[in-house]
């Protein structure tokens, strides 16, 4: 690595590393490490684990603290909002991360959510980078704050009920009806077409939200196995949630196995509270 981007890097960050061997790992994809075990940098695997959860606890602590009025619920889609993946990724590309990734050319080839996934995953190690080295939250804190948290967090949007229909005017009696006055083309006018709706895709907020109004625990997932290279890993996870709903999904990653896990369980609680089909009867015994 260039010492020269390295400095600029941290720049970026406002923070200086005493060891640079954090920064240089959290900046190693697995790829990198193909066919060179003598290599003396691990990836950055370990350390974006750590990072997350330093991340969730910062941003969760932020969002509590400056919106006092904020239902769970709405704090918990505000969090996800900063923390999921496209968002981190974009942070990620603002602090010039994707200029020092090392990784395999067919890794950082990926178009889309490929890339987008490993600018999530390593800005999550670089936080942990900072928090290993200064052995300091509130270091971490600063760098959270200075890059993630530099985009404010979206209000949460009120629910609109819908307007009843006004009952149109009656009629005195022996008075015709009047007929509207058609405007010419040009005086018309024009209507703006509607945003589109937003898919919120964070099934893990959306499970964690309908725990809630049940009154049941949090949802808990835990790592069946994992298949595959270590930077080609297929993860398999399992998730419990409420006392009836467990499913499993699969993923290139620990996230999205838990994102696919988290919307089968709320599929399975969703049916049949929709009447979904019901087992079927069994025959009675004698032609009955």
């Amino acid at each position: 690595m260039v010492e020269t981007g390295l400095r600029d890097l941290e720049r970026a960050l406002g923070y200086s590393f005493r060891h640079r061997r954090w920064l240089e790992q959290a900046l190693t994809h697995g790829s990198h490490r193909e066919g060179r075990p003598d290599a003396e940098i691990e990836d950055y695997e370990r350390l974006e684990f750590l990072g997350d959860a330093v991340l969730q606890l910062v941003v969760t602590d932020h969002l509590f603290r400056q919106h006092p009025t904020w239902s769970e619920g709405d704090l918990t889609k505000a969090r996800s909002k900063l923390v999921s993946a496209r968002p981190l990724a974009a942070t990620a590309r603002r602090l010039g991360l994707h200029e020092h990734v090392r990784a395999g050319a067919s890794v950082l080839d990926r178009p889309g959510t490929g890339q987008a996934r490993i600018l999530s995953d390593v800005m999550e190690a670089v936080i942990a980078a900072v928090y290993l080295d200064s052995n300091d939250i509130h270091r971490a804190a600063d760098v959270i704050r200075r890059s993630v948290l530099a985009v404010p967090a979206e209000a949460p949007r009120p629910v609109r009920r819908a307007r009843a229909a006004k009952e149109p005017a009656r009629r005195p009696a022996g008075r015709p009806a009047e007929r509207p006055v058609a405007r010419p083309a040009h005086a018309r006018p024009a209507v703006p077409a509607r945003p589109p709706v937003p898919v919120h895709r964070d099934y893990k907020s959306q499970l964690q939200d309908v725990l809630q109004k049940r009154h049941e625990p949090h949802p808990e997932y835990r790592v069946l196995r994992s298949v595959g290279p270590e930077h080609e890993k297929i993860w398999f996870i399992e998730v419990s949630a409420g006392a009836r709903a467990r499913a499993t999904g699969k993923g290139k990653s620990v996230k999205e196995a838990e994102q696919r896990a988290a919307r089968e369980a709320l599929a399975r609680m969703v049916a049949p509270e929709r009447g979904g089909p019901r087992p079927p009867k069994r025959a009675r015994r004698g032609g009955r």
